[in-house]
């Protein structure tokens, strides 16, 4: 017999839940969100507002607007989930990955003049100004590379939200 008491108990467990849960999601969420944007986890006040009314926001139009059948709510966070892993996971981290190599292979070079003590310039040898071109030529031609590859794996990003929309739409 499941009693008015029972169903007490595990309302407040279910607040309680909500209550420790929310905050740390939000904490990861804002976290993760601010140390790629801005390099910190703490900007500023006004960013931190907006990010947490943006997110209570966002939370509560789900709870509103989703329909309390259990089905769609799981195919619809399995949709997005799935968006997440197949196809933006793998583009942020092969972004990520082409800037290591970028910094690690081409370290931030100029063309520039070698200055002596007095601070009056000196002439690059030719040695050194074909050096310096080259290097240029080679990061260009692996700017354009990874440039090429972001855009396909762009592009594979755009079909796989394309995929999470049409799930969605009926079938007649």
């Amino acid at each position: 017999e499941f009693t008015s008491v029972v169903a007490f108990i595990v309302r407040a467990l279910i607040l309680f839940q909500l209550v420790t849960i929310f905050p740390l999601l939000s904490y990861l969420a804002r976290t993760q969100l601010f140390t790629m944007l801005y390099s910190r986890d703490y900007p500023g006040f006004s960013h931190f507002m907006t990010f947490n009314v943006t997110f209570v926001f966002a939370a509560t139009m789900v709870t509103i607007l989703m329909p309390k059948d259990l089905g769609t709510i799981m195919r619809v966070v399995g949709a997005v989930c799935g968006v997440f892993i197949m196809y933006l996971l793998p583009l942020l981290s092969k972004i990520a990955y082409y800037k290591f190599i970028l910094r690690k292979t081409f370290p931030t070079r100029t063309l520039s003049a070698i200055t002596s003590d007095d601070d009056s310039e000196e002439l690059l040898s030719p040695n050194e100004i074909a050096e310096e071109k080259s290097f240029e030529r080679t990061r260009a031609d692996t700017d354009l590379k990874l440039k090429m590859k972001i855009a396909l794996h762009m592009l594979l990003l755009v079909v796989g939200v394309c995929t999470l929309y049409f799930q969605f739409l009926p079938i007649n």
